[in-house]
């Protein structure tokens, strides 16, 4: 069996995936709400059992090559943490901010969790990555910036939801960062500048959406990824994420041309 022909296979039949777009009144929402629809649309039946059923051919493709990525790297909390596709995405009520809004949404993945090692190797071959995301969590709670014409934006807002409160013995307690990133959304009406943002825009996007903070768990939303930009306050910088992922991606792209030069 050859393992690119399988995941190629893999990628066809995520690629005519139509993703569902629901509006919902309940925003973060329970993570009940979010299976309900997933059940509302047969997620599971229809679109991961199949994918799973391919990506079990390429497992056993691989096992049959030398595929061995060096995962030693990364910690164990953190391993087979990607997701893969787009088959969902939840929205709710825009909410008002200084000359436009920001809408909430959650985009549920095709496939929730995705092995390390099936995911390297899906890297490391042309256009392999484009259904790939590495999440702490899911995709989680978002918000997507629109213009006062409720235009949809190219960006979303996320916050860091690797940032942890200082004790009570530390320095004082600082409030969590709200960050801003491209989002490469189907039909997005026009590309934001937030570099042009001012002070009252952005105070204005931290207050609609940090009220969601006291009601739902930080993992619930989406983490701001690490190129992302501050929004606000000031003075937060974005809680790194572990390197050991970056590296586990380069060593798994190097060994995967190597098998590529052995069947040459």
């Amino acid at each position: 069996m050859d393992p690119e022909k399988i995941a190629r296979r893999l990628l066809a039949f995520a690629r005519v995936v139509e993703p569902q777009d629901v509006g919902v009144s309940s925003v973060p929402g329970a993570a009940e709400d979010t299976e309900m629809w997933r059940r509302e649309f047969r997620l599971d039946d229809d679109i991961a059992a199949p994918l799973w059923e391919i990506m079990g051919t390429l497992k056993m493709a691989l096992d049959e090559t030398d595929w061995d990525p060096d995962v030693s790297d990364i910690p164990q909390a953190e391993r087979d943490r990607w997701t893969f596709g787009e088959a969902l995405t939840l929205r709710g009520s825009p909410r008002d901010i200084v000359r436009g809004f920001l809408q909430p949404l959650r985009v549920e993945p095709m496939l929730r969790r995705v092995p390390d090692s099936i995911a390297l190797y899906l890297i490391s071959i042309d256009d392999g990555e484009d259904f790939l995301k590495r999440e702490n969590h899911n995709m989680g709670w978002h918000y997507h910036y629109m213009n006062w014409r409720k235009d949809r934006s190219n960006v979303i807002l996320s916050w860091d939801t690797r940032w942890r409160a200082p004790g009570s013995h530390t320095k004082p307690a600082r409030r969590r960062g709200l960050f801003v990133e491209p989002h490469g959304e189907r039909g997005a009406d026009f590309t934001a500048r937030p570099d042009l943002w001012g002070p009252k825009k952005r105070i204005s996007m931290y207050d609609a959406c940090s009220s969601d903070l006291a009601t739902w768990p930080i993992d619930e939303f989406k983490c701001a990824s690490n190129d992302s930009n501050l929004v606000y306050p000031p003075a937060a910088t974005l809680t790194p994420h572990p390197v050991a992922v970056a590296a586990a991606v380069a060593k798994a792209s190097a060994t995967a041309k190597t098998l590529k030069k052995r069947r040459r």
